[in-house]
């Protein structure tokens, strides 16, 4: 199969996915309501109800750090070899096994702070909604009970 085949043949899937996923999975009415366990992960996937980069930043933060740490206590004691003749790497190291951590920690955690301002701000977008939910149920039992067109009764 050549290479034009392939791709034309991978538009039309893709195309008859994307309409399947907007027509099938994606709705709001179909939130929670999906029986097929991998369908509703799709739609969690797809309308952003998890943040993965949170666990990405804090994953990349760990490895980072470590390897600070690492590579400067190891350079603490290796030796480069110049035109001058053997520097010791001592000082570089030791550098880097103290501002590299603190550093690592402050650009991580600056990134956190943007993350954990959208959870937020989507946490409380949630609580919003289910309390307007519940003011509208509410004032719908009130005007049941009492109509508003009704016309009120005068005393004499």
């Amino acid at each position: 199969m050549s290479i034009g085949i392939a791709a034309t043949i991978g538009m039309i899937a893709t195309v008859a996915i994307i309409v399947l996923l907007y027509v099938k999975v994606l709705p709001k009415k179909y939130d929670g309501k999906l029986d097929n366990k991998y369908l509703q992960w799709l739609h969690n996937y797809f309308n952003f109800k998890r943040l993965y980069i949170e666990d990405i930043l804090k994953f990349l933060f760990v490895v980072g750090t470590v390897m600070c740490v690492c590579f400067g206590f190891f350079m603490m004691f290796s030796v480069t070899e110049t035109y001058f003749g053997d520097q010791s790497n001592f000082t570089t190291g030791l550098v880097l096994l103290i501002v590299g951590p603190i550093t690592m920690r402050f650009i991580f955690e600056l990134q956190m702070m943007g993350v954990m301002l959208v959870r937020n701000v989507m946490d409380i977008n949630k609580k919003m909604n289910k309390s307007l939910s519940e003011n509208e149920d509410s004032i719908r039992k009130e005007d049941s009970i009492n109509p508003v067109n009704s016309q009120p009764q005068i005393k004499e």
